[in-house]
């Protein structure tokens, strides 16, 4: 499963958010024969935009996440929302419904057969990772719903999926909850470690030679979900217990700790050396006080530097952004005095490319 996020900015959900304490999660299908998630996602990233979910599931191994997850969505009609993560589920080119309900005929069945059992298989893993990183049971009563299951519990609105379209290809709700629930293994399930939220820091993979394995859980015998290779740069926002739930914009997942080490020490060490910064213990008390900051010394720390001279802070962010280490210079611009010795560092790095 590769899981990559392409936020829905526009929509209300995104820019005036409530905030929910995740319970449990809904399963959806879209009711069309739709299988690009891109189609919805432009759709609604959109002030008028009624309806909105958390992310989707396509064939092919992808998931994409269009809002943070507490972040509360209108995808059940009901009280779900306050509750549960809404995850929709694509759905083949192959078939056409007939009429307003969940009837449909199916043009190509082999093609539509494969193309609900891999979303399936793409959305246990993702479960299981979201399972992992709220600390949710998956077999616990009402945490891994169905739209319609929703309904029965009188929390969603009248709606047939996912079962109208599973139960013609031997799926069921039930076999989804297991399969997640044996994804999830020993670390997603009640008696492991609690996880925690922690201050989103950067980490560089500190492996040997071999990439570093990111599964769905925090736990050895979790299923892997893809690999960072080494030198990989990700962000941390969770711990439990010697894992760390990671992302690098593109994969998402618990990695060992065993094998992150972070980044922002490694750069103002590096930058020490290289003569652009000379009080190493101000940047590392200060470097979480302004948005990016962090980033910015990681990067800084790996240009190649030699001589040159600078005189304002302005001339500085230019320079840098030709140089590729920044790509919001407007940013900086607004920003640089927010924290004590920042345009310094600017004039200091610009100086010495």
């Amino acid at each position: 499963m590769i899981l990559t996020q392409s936020f829905i900015r526009n929509h209300r959900t995104f820019t005036n958010p409530q905030t929910i304490t995740v319970r449990g999660l809904m399963l959806h299908s879209v009711g069309v024969p739709q299988p690009r998630a891109q189609v919805f996602i432009d759709r609604w990233n959109n002030p008028a935009a009624s309806v909105s979910v958390h992310g989707f599931v396509e064939a092919g191994g992808r998931a994409i996440q269009i809002l943070p997850w507490t972040n509360r969505a209108w995808h059940c009609g009901g009280a779900g929302n306050n509750t549960h993560i809404g995850i929709e589920m694509t759905e083949p080119a192959s078939i056409r419904y007939t009429g307003s309900g969940a009837n449909f005929v199916d043009n190509d069945p082999a093609a539509t057969r494969a193309f609900v059992h891999d979303t399936y298989q793409t959305a246990v893993l993702l479960f299981a990772q979201l399972c992992g990183e709220f600390r949710l049971n998956p077999l616990g009563d009402g945490v891994i719903i169905s739209h319609s299951e929703g309904h029965r519990r009188g929390i969603a609105s009248n709606h047939a999926d996912v079962e109208h379209l599973w139960n013609r290809h031997g799926l069921s709700m039930a076999q989804f909850r297991r399969d997640v629930a044996a994804a999830v293994g020993g670390g997603g399930q009640s008696g492991g470690e609690a996880s925690e939220e922690i201050t989103a820091t950067l980490f560089r993979v500190t492996t040997q030679s071999s990439p570093l394995n990111v599964r769905v859980s925090p736990g050895s015998t979790a299923p892997v979900v893809g690999t960072f290779a080494r030198s990989t740069l990700v962000t941390a926002t969770r711990r439990s217990g010697d894992w760390l739930h990671v992302t690098d914009g593109r994969l998402t997942g618990w990695a060992s700790a065993q094998f992150l080490t972070e980044a922002v020490p490694l750069a103002v060490d590096a930058l020490v050396q290289a003569g652009i910064i000379n009080t190493p213990d101000h940047w590392l008390e200060h470097y979480r006080d302004l948005p990016h900051l962090d980033r910015l010394l990681v990067v800084l720390s790996e240009l190649n530097f030699s001589r040159g001279s600078v005189d304002n802070v302005e001339t500085a962010i230019g320079l840098l952004n030709r140089a590729g280490a920044i790509n919001s210079p407007g940013y900086w611009r607004d920003n640089h005095a927010a924290v004590p010795f920042l345009d310094q560092l600017l004039i200091r790095a610009a100086g010495a490319l």
